[in-house]
């Protein structure tokens, strides 16, 4: 009787055992599949909204070190051509203060909407919903942008427009231009997966 019981033990770590077997190949095979495929679109959309969140993190970094050191040369240091607070209004040193904190608001949230859309795996749509996401806060914030760039300088400094005001004035209008083509590049084909 202790003969025939035997067997059953056996056959069940058996079957124990293939289904171990089992599932470590289906986990290699998981592991081995390629990544999703990235639409050009929305991987154009994810590296602008990236590259604005960073060149935001580098301006603000360059402006809290160059104005920390006081001896460097003028053409280093960022300009002074906008209103000092006591010339402006408090309706416009409010409209700035809310300004500045949606700015910061956009650039947090088309870092984490790209960062995600790029690094997680994600069905293809809810990386287009990301890609639109971070493109819509690239442009609120390149729309805050001009907006303070209109109050400090251009406002404030009517008859004297530097070569900084210039530069900013080109950098915002390339900004605009680049956000309409990442749109149409969204529309006319960002979710489009080609074999």
């Amino acid at each position: 009787m202790a003969d025939k019981a035997a067997p059953l033990p056996l056959t069940a770590v058996s079957v124990e055992k293939e289904e171990e077997e089992e599932q470590q190949i289906k986990k290699k095979h998981v592991l081995a599949d390629p990544p999703p495929f990235l639409p050009a679109g929305v991987r154009h959309v994810i590296i602008w909204a990236l590259f604005n969140a960073g060149c935001f993190a580098f301006s603000i970094a360059y402006v809290l070190v160059v104005t920390s050191i006081s001896q460097l040369p003028s053409w280093l240091l960022p300009p002074r051509t906008g209103p000092e607070p006591e010339e402006m209004t408090d309706g416009a040193v409010d409209a700035a203060v809310v300004a500045w904190v949606l700015w910061c608001v956009c650039v947090v949230s088309q870092a984490a909407a790209g960062a995600l859309a790029a690094l997680l795996e994600l069905p293809r749509h809810r990386r287009l919903v990301l890609a639109y996401a971070a493109l819509v806060a690239t442009a609120a914030g390149h729309c805050l942008w001009a907006g303070l760039h209109f109050l400090f300088v251009v406002a404030g400094n009517p008859g004297g427009l530097s070569f900084w005001t210039g530069v900013n004035t080109a950098a915002i209008f390339i900004s605009g231009v680049v956000d309409i083509i990442c749109f149409r590049g969204l529309i006319l084909g960002g979710g489009e997966e080609k074999e």
